[in-house]
């Protein structure tokens, strides 16, 4: 009950949460999304390996990843989150096929059921390697990693100090849980890093990391690292996470009161 109440607080304070529930931005649904993929996530590492219930989570997380792939193409990234549950080489060999495998197809439902946007990274990339022009496609995918980078951690600020903050918030509490993930074993923070790891790695490469984007992008995988958190008990680390959020509720407040709320 304690742990419930502490994942309601934290997803309650987090601005995406907040801001976009008094909107009708398909960002509402994103919220759910997470919630319901991290559960499956969670319960999937808490469950015996030998146990019927892991195997039927297993297939449900697959199906709802794939399913969740065809709202945003970067839940299937989420498949590599089941990397972790491996316990000697061969099943590392299973689970990483297993997971490029829901990736791939997550990606193939995604273009089979939307078109790209022409201007974006990654379209202008592949029209490039279209052309053969492969040095073109590298400068391009180049010079959208450093304007990313620019834009993440210096340039895009919105005048607000809570946009700043989070983004480093993502940063900041990805390391601690691969320092809980590395040092004490925790296999549910080493799959919520690897899951973070190639967001950022998604946003840096091929999106554009600016005018909320990014937010929209990793809110929820944030929700996935609050959850991470405290199922993985790092006390220190979840009560910081929340003075961090409370403090910055107020602006976030603000924020609602002047441009989002009538």
């Amino acid at each position: 009950l304690v742990q419930r109440l502490w994942i309601a607080v934290l997803l309650l304070l987090h601005f995406g949460a907040f801001l976009y529930a008094f909107t009708w931005m398909v960002e509402t649904w994103q919220v759910l999304f997470a919630v319901a993929a991290t559960l499956l996530l969670v319960t999937l590492y808490a469950s015996d390996r030998a146990s019927p219930r892991f195997r039927r989570t297993f297939v449900a997380y697959a199906v709802l990843l794939l399913v969740l792939s065809a709202f945003r193409v970067s839940y299937a990234l989420w498949a590599l989150g089941l990397i972790p549950l491996a316990r000697d080489r061969r099943e590392l060999l299973w689970l990483g096929v297993v997971s490029l495998l829901l990736v791939a197809i997550g990606v193939g439902i995604m273009q089979q059921l939307s078109a790209s946007n022409p201007n974006w990274p990654l379209s202008r990339a592949a029209a490039a390697l279209s052309r053969g022009d492969g040095g073109g496609a590298f400068h391009l995918v180049a010079s959208n990693v450093r304007e990313n980078l620019q834009r993440y951690f210096v340039g895009e600020t919105q005048g607000l100090r809570f946009y700043v903050v989070m983004k480093y918030a993502v940063i900041v509490f990805g390391l601690v849980l691969l320092y809980a993930g590395v040092r004490h074993g925790d296999r549910l923070a080493l799959a919520a890093c690897l899951i973070v790891a190639a967001h950022l790695a998604l946003l840096f490469l091929f999106y554009d990391a600016t005018t909320w984007r990014e937010h929209r992008h990793l809110a929820p995988v944030f929700y996935l690292m609050t959850v991470a958190l405290v199922a993985g008990r790092h006390r220190a680390a979840t009560f910081a996470l929340y003075l961090v959020l409370l403090a910055l509720f107020p602006e976030v407040v603000g924020y609602a009161h002047a441009r989002v709320l009538p």
